[in-house]
Order: structure tokens, then C-alpha cells, then sequence
């Protein structure tokens, strides 16, 4: 039983790094020794499977195989010629995808209840640390290119720069909910006040969103003199119909500001649900990183505008019994399993055939996602733009620090790698 508690452990850790954007369930498969066997065993579901589940003998061996105290069999000792033997290879892989996939499950449910509080309190923070994981993850399927020729260094350029210009689609912030508060300033305050996209505004409702509360940044920045008042515009952090909260919903600063005081007028408008056919096609591309070292199926989520989207909605279901998001969540199931049983076999396809293509193209992609991740940013009129930072303050040394943290744990993460025999080649 100590095997499978050990596969367990390594499914969490896979399912871990699933749930962050720039950290790879392929690469930490990678490290945990059992890439080879996860890209087999997702290979190995097909017709043959299928047709042995409607057998007794099936199961019967794969409840064996779950509870067994053996270790599960490596790809190259599941040859099959009988159907017997093919029975009892697909109970094994059943057995051990079961056994993986409960790790994966526990490890989504418990960072679900983590990151979205995270990405709505500090989003700048958060958005550093994950640049600073792609950009070193970008190094592993680069790493991964057999032959640099001038073929795979097009594919890695174009890659790029074309990620690099859909990033710019503005894709995002065209579902999340818009309007204006009035923010008072105490005159007894001796210097002026600077509002800026890293101070967030939240909710202090009790009701819907007592346990995520809604959260909005203002779109650019604001200078509110003592004794004075400023109207600014203020965006959600999550896309959605959530963020259209009516007029009088209490807000506050977060963290509090001294001397401040904010009213909500008139209600915020805008947010709108991602369309379920969207929903359904983010899941089944995010999957599909799960067998590519170096892509994280987040990060796919991240750039298509959904990655806070979907964690919230996962989140409202499990932890706040919130079955108005159900459907939302049975649709983007529905295209994880579409996605590792169909696309996932083109990705094994260009693998096979145009191996070193498809690790430069992947490579651009990562590089070209980062203007998506970069932290400083601001508003002009609907759309987000990245900018340098003003000045050197606090601030922006814990945004650097996230940064360098992230690009930190890929390093690591990879050293560890090379150490396993068991790579993608």
C-alpha cells in the first residue's frame, strides 16, 4: 500500500503545480519520476479500454491492482498479445491513472480554496511571481529542442511574436464590470494620497461574497489631495457577472488607508459570464499541458483570459455550495476529457513528427504569453497597458521579490529534473 500512497503524494504534487500558472504538472511528472508512464498511460485509453470496462474480469483486476502492495508495471513491461494480457494492461493503467488522479483531485481542491484569495488581494504580487515561472519555465521545452536549426529558431520567433500580439487582444477586460467611487480624504491627512492599480478596493457584504469578496482596482493614477474628494474609475479583478454589484454596496480600501472613506453611487457595470462553448474548449487546451514539460495547463487558462474566471467558479461550487455555477464547471470537465482523449494526441503527434518545431513554437509561446503576466500596469479608456514602474518604493521591491522567487522555484525545479532518468525523450 505504500506504493500507492507514494503515487498519491506525487498526483498532489502534480496536481499542485497544475493549479499555478508557469509551473507544469509535465515538468513535476518530470521530477517525480513517472512521465514516461503518465504520456503511456494517457495514450493507452482507447477502444480497447472501454470495451474491457464491461468486463467483470476487468475490474476485478483493476480493484486488485488499486489496493495491491506490488508497484505498479513501467510502459515496457505492458506488452500484450491475448486478450487476457490486454485486459489485465488496461486494469494496471486504469489503476494507476485512479490512484494518480485522487493526488491530482485533493491537490486542485485544497490550492482552489488558496490562490483565489491570493489573485483578488494581491494581484500584482501574484502576476510577478508567475512571470517570474514562466519566463524560467521557458527554458525546459527550449532545453528539449534536439537540432537549433533555422527552421526550429523561425518557428520559436514567430511563435512569439504572435502570442506576444494576441496578448494584446485586450480579450480579458472586456468581461469584467467597470464604475466609479467617490473616495473622501481627511483633511487632517498632511500629505496627498496616490491611488494607483495596486490598491485594491473590496466589498464588506456578508452575504454573497463573504468568503471571496469582490475586488476592484482603480484604471489608472489618482491624486487626492487632504480635506479633497477624487471620483475614479475602478475595474473588477474577476470576470463575470459577480463584478456587477449595485449601487451602495459598501467598499473599502484593502488594506485600510487612514483617513479614507469610499461610496459606490451608482452600480458597476459590465461583467459578463464567458460564454460555455469558451469554457468548454479553455478546459480541453489547459489539459493537454499535462503531458508537455514546461507548459502549464494555468498558464494556457491564464492566457485566455480565464484562469481567475474558472478557479472562482471551482471554488463557489466546492466551498460555497453554489450550485448557479455548476453548469460552468460540468462544462469545462466535459472539455478536460475531450481534451486529453483527442487533442492531446495531435500534441502526440507533432511530438513524434515535428519534435523540435513544436518545443521551439511552445517556447515562443511561453515567451510571447509573458506581456499578459508583466505586474505594472495601467488603464487607457477599456484597455490595459503594461508600463515601468514610477518609482523604486516598497512596493515595487515585493514585486521584483515575487519575480525572483518564481523564476527561483523553476531553476530548482529543473536541477531536480536532470537528476531523474525517466525524461520526455
Amino acid at each position: 500500500m505504500i506504493h500507492r500512497i507514494r503515487l498519491a503524494l506525487k498526483g498532489f504534487l502534480m496536481g499542485t503545480a497544475d493549479v499555478i500558472p508557469g509551473v507544469s504538472g509535465g515538468t513535476m511528472a518530470l521530477i517525480v519520476g513517472i512521465y514516461r508512464q503518465l504520456v503511456f498511460s494517457i495514450r493507452s485509453i482507447g477502444l480497447s479500454l472501454l470495451r474491457s470496462i464491461f468486463k467483470g474480469a476487468f475490474w476485478k483486476a483493476y480493484f486488485g491492482r488499486v489496493v495491491g502492495a506490488e508497484p505498479f508495471k513501467k510502459p515496457d513491461a505492458l506488452r500484450t498479445e491475448t486478450p487476457e494480457e490486454r485486459l489485465e494492461r488496461d486494469a494496471e493503467i486504469m489503476a494507476f491513472l485512479s490512484v494518480l488522479g485522487l493526488g491530482i483531485i485533493i491537490a486542485v481542491l485544497t490550492m482552489v480554496k488558496i490562490l483565489p484569495m491570493l489573485l483578488q488581494k494581491y494581484p500584482w504580487y501574484m502576476s510577478s511571481l508567475f512571470f517570474g515561472l514562466v519566463l524560467a519555465s521557458a527554458s525546459i521545452p527550449y532545453s528539449m529542442i534536439k537540432t537549433r536549426s533555422s527552421k526550429a529558431l523561425v518557428a520559436l520567433v514567430l511563435a512569439a511574436l504572435g502570442t506576444y500580439a494576441l496578448m494584446g487582444l485586450q480579450i480579458k477586460n472586456s468581461s469584467m464590470s467597470r464604475g466609479d467611487l467617490l473616495v473622501r480624504y481627511d483633511a487632517a491627512q498632511t500629505e496627498a494620497l496616490s491611488l494607483n492599480p495596486f490598491i485594491n478596493f473590496t466589498t464588506t457584504d456578508e452575504g454573497k461574497h463573504k468568503k471571496l469578496a469582490m475586488r476592484v482596482i482603480p484604471t489608472g493614477n489618482f491624486t487626492v489631495q487632504p480635506g479633497g474628494t477624487a471620483t475614479i474609475t475602478v475595474i473588477a479583478l474577476r470576470a463575470g457577472e459577480d463584478g456587477n454589484l449595485p449601487a451602495g454596496s459598501v467598499m473599502r480600501a484593502d488594506p485600510a488607508i487612514p483617513g479614507v472613506t469610499v461610496e459606490q453611487a451608482a452600480p458597476l457595470t459590465g461583467g459578463t459570464n464567458t460564454p460555455l462553448w469558451f469554457v468548454f474548449l479553455a478546459g480541453a487546451i489547459a489539459i493537454c499541458a499535462m503531458i508537455l514539460p514546461g507548459v502549464s495547463g494555468s498558464f494556457l487558462l491564464l492566457m485566455l483570459g480565464q484562469y481567475g474566471y474558472i478557479l472562482h467558479k471551482v471554488y463557489s461550487l466546492v466551498y460555497e455550495r453554489n450550485t448557479d455555477v455548476l453548469s460552468i464547471v460540468l462544462v469545462f470537465i466535459a472539455g478536460i476529457i475531450v481534451g486529453i482523449l483527442a487533442f492531446s494526441r495531435l500534441l502526440n503527434f507533432l511530438l513524434e513528427r515535428y519534435h523540435d518545431l513544436t518545443m521551439a513554437a511552445l517556447t515562443g509561446l511561453m515567451i510571447g504569453s509573458l506581456r499578459k503576466l508583466w505586474p505594472f500596469r495601467e488603464f487607457e479608456g477599456q484597455n490595459e497597458i503594461n508600463v515601468l514602474p514610477a518609482q523604486f518604493d516598497s512596493t515595487t521591491g515585493i514585486t521584483i521579490a515575487c519575480f525572483a522567487a518564481g523564476f527561483l522555484v523553476i531553476v530548482v525545479m529543473t536541477l531536480l529534473s536532470r537528476n531523474k532518468e525517466n525524461t520526455a525523450s
